[in-house]
């Protein structure tokens, strides 16, 4: 599921300053931001199924460190990925 800023602009047809140009222009995110949160919401998706640890989450999300993983969790969603937001 890793996917790259590179690799979209490449299946995208454009340069990567085109892409996050026009990418900005449109939904007024970057592309990494978008990214970062379609891996957050499918982990999140693996985790509430218990098919993946915490650990493996902050992998497939990208992360190299579980402490920043669970921070970018909690920033999206208001909770830690142990936890429930209410």
């Amino acid at each position: 599921m890793i996917v790259n800023i590179d690799e979209v602009a490449a299946v995208a047809g454009v340069s990567l300053s085109t892409l996050q140009r026009q990418f900005k222009a449109k939904y007024q995110s970057t592309v990494a931001d978008y990214i970062r949160s379609c891996r957050l919401n499918w982990v999140k998706s693996k985790l509430e199924r218990g098919e993946l640890t915490i650990g493996e989450a902050a992998f497939c999300a990208g992360y190299n460190h579980v402490s920043n993983f669970i921070s970018a969790y909690k920033r999206k969603f208001g909770a830690t990925p142990g936890k429930r937001a209410d």
